[in-house]
């Protein structure tokens, strides 16, 4: 372990697998450090030029904040690609709790490169520090028609083809082209002439009750039937 100038760590190249830094918990270090406080080194991965933080960017911005020119560093060989694979496993079990947020943005990463999108969910979900159900349902989510069907790597280092999911059949929806499911062809089945009403009519007078056409000119069309109906009735009785 060493102490690495502020400067020199990069954080650029998107080796950052929080959703967003946490400002209280910036601000907490940052009192602390002033206090004295001695924290875990941070984790860079340097490749020749480039020191690439892969864990510690809330200390990093702390000792920034609290004027510190450099802070202690754990320097390990590998490139950038090291380092954010490093850093998708990162405060799994220490420091700032992770949120779901931070989780998703870790596996997502792994998805969407053309190398680690091959792994399986298991070997994802043990470099994330996250569960196997978790990745598979963030791979439904990313995953494309390539490497849904291709070989990915287990634990093992053997490649196996991804197990597809089968969704269940919908039930077929019966339209105006498809055979009805009698045994009749709906060709043999002569179509159902529906009778058109007729306009309702008001009844008129008949017989002898026409000498009282000056009173019915001045009844009502329900007065009109209401009368019609017992003329009727009493017709229909004599």
């Amino acid at each position: 372990m060493k102490r690495i100038k502020l400067k020199k760590l990069r954080f650029d190249g998107d080796t950052q697998m929080r959703d967003g830094l946490n400002g209280d918990t910036v601000a907490d270090y940052r009192d602390a450090l002033r206090s004295g406080a001695e924290f875990p080194p941070i984790v860079a991965f340097f490749d020749g030029s480039d020191y690439w933080i892969g864990d510690g960017y809330h200390r990093w911005h702390a000792a920034s904040e609290a004027g510190l020119d450099d802070f202690p560093c754990d320097v390990r060989q590998g490139s950038k690609r090291d380092a954010i694979l490093w850093a998708c496993g990162a405060n799994g079990s220490h420091g700032l709790r992770r949120t779901n947020a931070d989780k998703h943005k870790a596996v997502k990463t792994l998805l969407l490169d053309d190398e680690w999108v091959k792994w399986s969910d298991a070997v994802i979900a043990e470099k994330c520090g996250v569960s196997h159900p978790f990745v598979g349902k963030v791979r439904a989510q990313v995953v494309t028609v390539t490497t849904s069907t291709e070989k990915r790597k287990g634990k093992d280092g053997k490649r196996q083809a991804a197990k597809k999911k089968q969704k269940p059949d919908k039930p077929a929806l019966i339209t105006e082209e498809q055979p009805s499911d009698t045994g009749t062809n709906d060709d043999d089945i002569p179509p159902v002439q529906l009778a058109t009403p007729e306009p309702c009519r008001t009844p008129e007078p008949v017989g002898v009750i026409s000498r009282f056409q000056p009173f019915w000119d001045q009844l009502t069309s329900q007065e009109r039937v209401t009368l019609f109906v017992w003329i009727n009735g009493q017709v229909n009785k004599a």
